[in-house]
């Protein structure tokens, strides 16, 4: 088993916007982030997902 976060879920839906997705979950009751807490409020691609090569675009 690998060593995680627990309580901590990441997931990416390819084509899907993050803030439509949040707002319908967020009207389920279901709380979610489009990011991480240290990168609220920055436009800018995270230099974690970009240090991956992560496509920034989905992001």
């Amino acid at each position: 088993m690998k060593k995680r976060l627990p309580g901590n879920l990441n997931v990416s839906f390819e084509g899907i916007d993050s803030n439509e997705l949040l707002f319908e979950l967020d009207s389920y009751g279901i709380c979610a982030s489009g990011g991480s807490a240290c990168s609220s409020g920055d436009n800018n691609p995270s230099h974690v997902l970009t240090a991956i090569r992560f496509a920034s675009s989905i992001v």
